[in-house]
């Protein structure tokens, strides 16, 4: 694209481009040049494009929020959201509420959100795929097994879903839905479906992410009772969310590191993932993950004595 167009930098196919390739970056967990690809373009649109500078200025404020720096992402949402709106971007407060949902999910934890939310939420089987998979799997971790249940009917079948750029976040999400329910024929019918994808990032169509793929890919392993090889993937998906900088996934790997262990009654193992992932959680103020690591450690000493 940028060699066959001829009009200059500022064109929009040029844009476009620039566009694909930072969610090709973060699709590929490559966070640095997706940066640098995001900065490009911010830097090319200026003020210029009422659309095009909302895209980057969204785009900025949310690399702030998943790399845990809630309160600033909060502040830099409102004002490009402000000034998309002058602009006339008709979308832009649509956008914003979607990303506060993300940040809320993230900070506040699944099960306050959810209940809070629980009435707007329950209405995304009449949204887009790209809504009803994320309250699915919000569903799924505040267990509302409920509306997982309803939101799988909803979804269909994931073997004929389109492979979009969101095609490896909505199989993720299932996998959520699937190790929630303990349903293993789903987990089974899931696991060579996104395998495949275990060193991507899971990346949705609005350039928000949940981080390493092979996160999910554990947890479907581990509902089948492949303990060994869900150990593997959370190591795996550890290491690449440390890499790119996503500290909520870090957290949420440590969770379910702990959990795995602890179902393995290796005790001390356990003990070291829920402290470290309390740890981090209190550090990024992830008061739902926090306390979720506080009750797990509770749950290994209670089983211990």
């Amino acid at each position: 694209m940028f060699a066959l167009d001829r009009s200059g930098p500022h064109s929009w196919l040029v844009m476009d481009a620039r566009i694909y390739a930072v969610n090709l970056y973060l699709q590929l967990g490559r966070i640095v040049d997706a940066d640098g690809a995001l900065g490009d373009a911010n830097s090319l649109v200026g003020a210029q494009w009422g659309e095009a500078s909302f895209y980057c200025q969204r785009m900025l404020a949310q690399r702030r929020f998943l790399d845990g720096y809630f309160a600033e992402a909060e502040a830099l949402w409102s004002k490009a959201c402000a000034r998309a709106v002058r602009a006339g971007v008709a979308y832009a407060e649509a956008m914003r509420d979607a990303q506060q949902l993300f940040l809320e999910v993230e900070r506040d934890g699944a099960p306050a959100l959810f209940d809070k939310r629980r009435l707007t939420l329950c209405k995304a089987q009449e949204n887009p795929r790209l809504t009803q998979v994320h309250v699915a799997r919000i569903a799924a971790e505040a267990g509302a097994l409920d509306v997982v249940r309803a939101q799988l009917v909803a979804l269909g079948e994931p073997s004929q879903w389109t492979r979009s750029v969101g095609y490896v976040h909505g199989l993720a999400s299932l996998a959520a839905c699937a190790a929630a329910l303990g349903d293993q024929p789903r987990c089974e019918q899931l696991l060579p479906l996104l395998s495949p994808y275990r060193e991507h990032n899971a990346l949705d169509g609005l350039g928000y992410y949940v981080g390493s793929a092979a996160h999910f890919v554990a947890l479907l392993e581990h509902t089948l009772g492949r303990t060994d090889a869900a150990r593997e993937h959370l190591r795996q998906a550890l290491a690449q969310n440390r890499a790119m900088g996503y500290r909520a996934g870090v957290v949420r790997t440590l969770l379910a590191t702990g959990r795995l262990e602890a179902s393995a009654r290796n005790a001390t193992r356990a003990r070291e993932s829920f402290e470290a992932a309390r740890k981090e959680a209190e550090q990024l103020g992830m008061r739902g993950a926090a306390t979720d690591a506080v009750k797990g450690l509770a749950k290994v000493v209670t089983a211990r004595s």
